[in-house]
């Protein structure tokens, strides 16, 4: 299985900022996080899509445009490099048909990938 990407980014306005946030803090309980994710919208097609909410792994067929690469430097000069891309999704078919066992070890591999690119990030992030 192809290594796994972490798209997910935390809010950077913080949790009162975000939609579904709560109005007022809960006292004496620590405030989770907001990730957010990029989404694709597809409109127009006929579409054999899970339901709404649902979360499981699909399969797409990309084209890239192109791929960057930028450094920037905060406050205290410590730089954090990271990488850009714009890619075309040309399909996308929802992996739906797979036996549960099959599909618990593919969602393992996944969090397994997903774990170990933030750990890297943050591992990252602390050498600089």
């Amino acid at each position: 299985m192809a290594k796994m990407i972490n798209l997910g980014k935390k809010d950077e306005y913080g949790p009162a900022m975000a939609m579904d946030a709560p109005s007022k803090p809960s006292k004496g309980k620590k405030q989770e996080p907001i990730i957010n994710y990029p989404s694709i919208y597809i409109s127009n097609r006929k579409v054999d899509a899970p339901d709404a909410g649902t979360e499981g792994t699909a399969t797409i067929k990309f084209k890239i445009r192109s791929k960057t690469q930028s450094e920037s430097q905060d406050s205290s000069g410590k730089k954090t490099t990271s990488d850009s891309i714009d890619m075309d999704i040309m399909a996308i078919s929802f992996d739906s048909e797979e036996s549960a066992e099959t599909k618990a070890t593919d969602d393992n591999e996944i969090e397994k990938g997903l774990a170990e690119a933030e750990s890297k990030t943050k591992t990252a992030a602390t050498k600089k």
